[in-house]
């Protein structure tokens, strides 16, 4: 069954698109996730994960951009799920 973003084509139905709700699920996983990977990184070091306690290592730095970036995703991914319908 071929899909994309918001519609799944259903052949038995008469191939018909039918909006799926499971999307916006998606995209709030993605925003979640994105949130504890930043404050994950963020805080390593709060957690006892990190290195030395006052300083950001280069792999903070990463896990914060990567945390921020598919906290993004979700968000717009979010918003276009819901302009759709």
């Amino acid at each position: 069954m071929p899909t994309h973003w918001g519609y799944a084509r259903i052949s038995y139905l008469g191939g018909g698109r039918v909006s799926m709700p499971r999307n916006r699920s998606v995209a709030v996983g993605l925003l979640v996730a994105g949130i504890v990977i930043l404050l994950g990184s963020a805080l390593a070091d709060v957690l006892g994960i990190g290195g030395a306690p006052n300083v950001l290592g280069y792999r903070q730095l990463a896990g914060i951009a990567v945390g921020a970036v598919v906290a993004v995703v979700g968000a717009v991914l979010y918003w276009w799920a819901g302009k759709q319908g």
